[in-house]
């Protein structure tokens, strides 16, 4: 999608923090250090998720949230029926269809559930994260035992012809790979989900 030969994308803002380096579409991409690694499935999953709404739409909004719940459900419907509501608003308020991704987290049993989340909307009619925060709140209010929370700049404009917000952006988005607190959740219960509709084939 990018170019099939190895290339550094372009240096994100300094200093960078810990990093190490990975391959997709034949480019070398930066990503989040973890003490216990990270799952590179997940990471390649979150990674199609970002690149397949980029060959849709040239620019995109990315905005990072995060969910958590005050028990610990024994699934992920909680989490399924915000999503469905913010989605509807936010596909319903821009015209244009809405990419996003979830991870659930739970260290062990005693640890609360929590997601970590992000939304991708078309640049081309999104510049600003008022309206997604708006809505958040609204699907929050509508459902019980959930919070939702934004974390200080959790929003990236990504170019489909500048490597470099991509490179920022996927990096933020890295996180979500981490192995950490992922060992506690339910037997059988999914751990994450991306939108399905823009998925390249895995």
């Amino acid at each position: 999608m990018y170019g099939s030969k190895r290339q550094q994308p372009q240096k994100m803002i300094d200093p960078m923090p810990s990093s190490e380096e990975v391959v997709f579409d034949g480019l070398v991409w930066k990503v989040m250090t973890f003490k216990h690694g990270y799952n590179q499935k997940l990471l390649s999953r979150t990674y199609k998720c970002l690149t397949s709404y980029l060959s849709k739409f040239s620019k995109v909004l990315m905005i990072r949230f995060d969910l958590s719940l005050y028990d610990v459900p024994p699934d992920n419907k909680l989490v399924a029926k915000y999503f469905k509501h913010l989605k509807n608003h936010l596909s319903n308020y821009y015209k244009s269809q809405i990419g996003y991704g979830w991870v659930r987290e739970q260290g062990h049993e005693n640890n609360r559930t929590h997601y970590h989340c992000f939304v991708l909307l078309n640049g081309q009619k999104a510049n600003r994260t008022k309206k997604c925060f708006e809505f958040a709140r609204q699907a929050q209010e509508l459902l019980v035992d959930i919070n939702v929370y934004f974390p200080d700049n959790p929003s990236y404009m990504v170019i489909r012809s500048n490597l470099q917000s991509i490179q920022a952006a996927f990096f933020r988005l890295s996180y979500l790979a981490k192995n950490e607190t992922k060992d506690g959740k339910p037997v059988n219960t999914t751990s994450y989900s991306f939108s399905r509709a823009l998925m390249l084939a895995s």
